[in-house]
C-alpha cells in the first residue's frame, strides 16, 4: 500500500483529481510559426474516466515529444523509492510522534482510530508524507484509484518509442513535496484532518469549474485555499515550480518540434500560473481543438 501511495505522491502537484473535459484541459501556445499544446492534468482518476477525451489521444498524436513534471519512466522506480527514503523518511532515532504536539498527536490519533490505520506504521515518516498520504487515501475512498494521465501517456510513449522530457529532476520534486509546511507541521497536519471532511465538495466544486470552462472558479476551488491556508507551500509547491519550468517551455517553443506538455492542472491558472505567465510574454493562448 505504501509503495503504491508514493507512486501517486511523487507526481502529485495539487490535488485536482476530477475528470477531464475536453473543452477546458488543452491549450495551444504559440508565437509565429512555433507551438506546443500545454494540458491540464489528473493525477489519479476513476476508473470510469477511461477512455480519456479524445482530444488528449489527437494532441498526443500530433506531438514530436511529450513533457512531463517529471519522466516516469520504469527506470525511475529504483530512483524513486530512493529519494522516497531519503527525503520523507526521519532520521533514525526519531519518529512522527515527537515531530507533532501532543494535541495534535491525539487528534491524528482519533483519525486514525476512525479509520482502522495503525499509526505505528507511519511512525517512520515525517508528517508531510502521513499528511499526503491521507490526502491520497481519502482520494481513493471517492473511487479515484486508476492510473493518472500522466502515467496514462507515459506507458504509451514508451511502447510508441516516443521521445520524453521532465521538467524537473524525480529529486526535485520530492524534495518539493518533503518540505512543504516545514517548521508548521501541527498546522499541516490539523488543516489535512479538517479538509477531510469538505474534501467530496472541494472535488465537486472542481469538477463544475471544469465542466463550465472557468478558470477563476478552477483557481478559486483549487488554489486559492492552500494559497490561503499555507502561502509558503503554495509558493514552493506551484509559483516556485512554476517560475523554474517557464525558460524550459519557452525553449520547446523555439525549437522546431511540436511538444505536448502536461502538467498538474493547479499550475495553469492564476496570476502566477502558466496560462498567463505566457500571455504576459507574448504568446498566443488558445483552446486546442
Amino acid at each position: 500500500m505504501i509503495t503504491r501511495i508514493c507512486r501517486h505522491i511523487v507526481v502529485l502537484s495539487l490535488l485536482v483529481c476530477q475528470p477531464l473535459f475536453a473543452d477546458t484541459s488543452i491549450w495551444q501556445v504559440s508565437k509565429g510559426d512555433q507551438s506546443i499544446l500545454l494540458g491540464g492534468t489528473i493525477h489519479l482518476l476513476k476508473e470510469s474516466d477511461y477512455p480519456l477525451p479524445a482530444e488528449f489521444e489527437k494532441a498526443y498524436n500530433e506531438a514530436d515529444s511529450l513533457v512531463l513534471e517529471i519522466d516516469l519512466n520504469p527506470q525511475s522506480e529504483v530512483q524513486l523509492q530512493q529519494e522516497i527514503g531519503r527525503a520523507m523518511m526521519l532520521p533514525q532515532g526519531q519518529n512522527l510522534k515527537g515531530q507533532l504536539s501532543e494535541d495534535t498527536y491525539k487528534a491524528l490519533q482519533s483519525y486514525a482510530k476512525t479509520q482502522g490505520m495503525n499509526l505505528d506504521h507511519l511512525a517512520m515518516f515525517k508528517p508531510q508524507m502521513v499528511s499526503l498520504i491521507i490526502s491520497v487515501t481519502e482520494l481513493q475512498k471517492l473511487g479515484m484509484t486508476a492510473p493518472g494521465v500522466e502515467d496514462y501517456f507515459s506507458r504509451k510513449a514508451e511502447e510508441d518509442n516516443k521521445n520524453i522530457i521532465g521538467l524537473e529532476t524525480v529529486s526535485q520534486q520530492v524534495d518539493f513535496l518533503s518540505s512543504m509546511g516545514e517548521g508548521n507541521e501541527d498546522e499541516l497536519i490539523l488543516q489535512t484532518l479538517s479538509d477531510v471532511k469538505e474534501l467530496p465538495e472541494m472535488m465537486g466544486a472542481v469538477s463544475d469549474a471544469w465542466k463550465s470552462g472557468d478558470e477563476q472558479a478552477l483557481y478559486n476551488a483549487a488554489n486559492k485555499p492552500l494559497k490561503d491556508n499555507f502561502p509558503e507551500v503554495y509558493q514552493s509547491l506551484l509559483v516556485e515550480r512554476n517560475n523554474n519550468w517557464m525558460p524550459k517551455i519557452e525553449r520547446l517553443l523555439k525549437d522546431s518540434k511540436k511538444e505536448l506538455v502536461l502538467v498538474g492542472a493547479a499550475h495553469l491558472t492564476g496570476e502566477q500560473g502558466l496560462l498567463d505567465q505566457l500571455k504576459e510574454k507574448g504568446y498566443t493562448v488558445s483552446k486546442y481543438r
